[in-house]
């Protein structure tokens, strides 16, 4: 077992001068993946509805998700494969709860699979899972987070195309 490493501030404790934030996207929306309530495309910073206090963010293949100072996380945009972790298949235009997370301390986000690090040193996996990335055995998709078996004592996790990666 390799020894924890620690984290930074930020992902636990975030300073008051330099976190939490408020999240601005750009570019293409065309399932709402810039979280402002609709699908018109921008090419300039526009702000996501209803986050003020993000400590980290991700970015996947037409959606998004960031990690809220309280440990939640939201997803918004694209919805094909489960990748928001609501429980749905259906897009959203602005930030959707990930189902059941509330003490996440890192998340990486894939092209279509997200994973938190959790408080405890566990982790949790949503979205496409045709290669079994997810890691809870099976390879259908998770619409909801699932728990990653046969880890415990996880210090960092990393999505992948088809592959996510722990340590």
């Amino acid at each position: 077992r390799v020894p924890r490493r620690p984290r930074s501030s930020k992902a636990l404790a975030p300073e008051p001068s330099s976190a939490p934030w408020p999240v601005s996207c750009w570019g293409m929306n065309t399932y709402g993946q810039l979280g402002n309530g609709t699908s018109t495309a921008s090419r300039t910073p526009v702000s996501v509805d209803g986050i003020s206090d993000a400590i980290a963010i991700g970015s996947g293949e037409n959606f998004s998700c960031a990690l809220l100072s309280t440990g939640a996380i939201k997803c918004w945009g694209q919805n094909t494969s489960g990748n928001l972790g609501n429980g749905s298949s259906l897009d959203a235009l602005t930030p959707t709860s990930v189902s059941g997370i509330s003490t996440a301390i890192e998340i990486s986000v894939g092209p279509q699979t997200v994973c938190a690090l959790l408080q405890d040193a566990t982790a949790k996996c949503w979205g496409a899972n045709e290669s079994g990335q997810t890691g809870n055995g099976l390879t259908s998709s998770a619409f909801s987070p699932v728990a990653v078996v046969g880890l415990t004592g996880i210090a960092q996790i990393s999505a992948g195309y088809s592959q996510t990666l722990a340590l």
